[in-house]
């Protein structure tokens, strides 16, 4: 998704997979330490397209311990209610399993 949650443009897909060929050099070396050194964990692809890869995570409930997958609009709002006990929490205060 782009940066504020909306999908991507058919330039967007473009610009992410035309550096492919760079974040694989060296078996994936190059997104690997791209991926770790950014704060959203973006391979170069995404940084030049302004994309974010988001989703399959699963977070455990603080308050009721539910094992939940959040969706995009959770992870991008770094909160999430949970169904099950209604109450609301922030992704850093939940364990991501």
């Amino acid at each position: 998704v782009t940066k504020n949650g909306k999908p991507i443009s058919l330039a967007q897909a473009f610009k992410r997979r035309v550096v492919d060929m760079i974040d694989f050099l060296f078996f994936g070396i190059v997104a690997f330490i791209t991926i770790k050194n950014t704060p959203d964990h973006q391979r170069l692809g995404d940084l030049l397209a302004n994309t974010i890869v988001i989703g399959g995570e699963n977070i455990d409930c603080p308050n009721c311990y539910e094992q939940l997958t959040l969706s995009a609009d959770e992870l991008l709002k770094h909160e999430f209610a949970c169904p099950k006990c209604n109450v609301t929490t922030k992704i850093q205060e939940a364990r991501v399993t």
